[in-house]
């Protein structure tokens, strides 16, 4: 796989989370995945922040800006535009791929007692490094046109969520992807 052609998509690691396992894993992940996030780019890999809901804290930003201005490129896959938990989410497509490994009708929470849901974030943890050539977007057609824009045809995700991700439809693989991309 070659770094020229692979991003890294960092999918909501946020400063909090509502529920306090969610929080916890954040909190534990964040330093091994910066390591890991700074050998990538080192490699070549482009990194994509994508922390949902709060990109607006970023919104003066080059590297916010950098997925806002990417050229429009039609996906494949008609993205979804209907709202869910603050976002254009991504509902699983039936036609490309299965359910979801787990329940995601409490939004996630895994503790025995389950957390009151609350507005939490804010921004992504200040422990992941922003790099001056990474980007930044919560909006699949925004990354999608980032992908198509640099020629990635290799996408890892990572993060506390990435079930969740909505950059989802933007890497799904498409029988009929002119660029004959194959995505994991």
């Amino acid at each position: 796989m070659a770094g020229g052609e692979t991003a890294l998509i960092i999918c909501d690691m946020w400063t909090n989370h509502w529920c306090k396992g969610a929080a916890a894993r954040v909190a534990e992940m964040a330093g091994p995945m910066n390591l890991m996030i700074r050998a990538a780019r080192e490699k070549g890999v482009f990194i994509i922040h994508s922390p949902s809901t709060c990109t607006g804290f970023y919104k003066d930003t080059p590297q916010r800006r950098l997925a806002r201005d990417a050229p429009f490129a039609p996906t494949p896959i008609p993205l979804s535009t209907l709202e869910r938990w603050g976002t254009c989410w991504c509902w699983p497509d039936g036609k490309h791929e299965g359910v979801l490994p787990i329940d995601d009708s409490d939004m996630g929470c895994d503790c025995d007692v389950k957390c009151t849901i609350r507005d939490a974030w804010t921004r992504e943890i200040a422990t992941l490094e922003i790099d001056k050539a990474d980007a930044i977007s919560d909006n699949a057609q925004e990354i999608w046109n980032l992908l198509t824009q640099r020629g990635i045809d290799n996408v890892m995700i990572c993060g506390v969520p990435f079930e969740y991700v909505r950059a989802r439809p933007a890497v799904r693989h498409s029988p009929d992807d002119e660029a004959g991309r194959t995505w994991p």
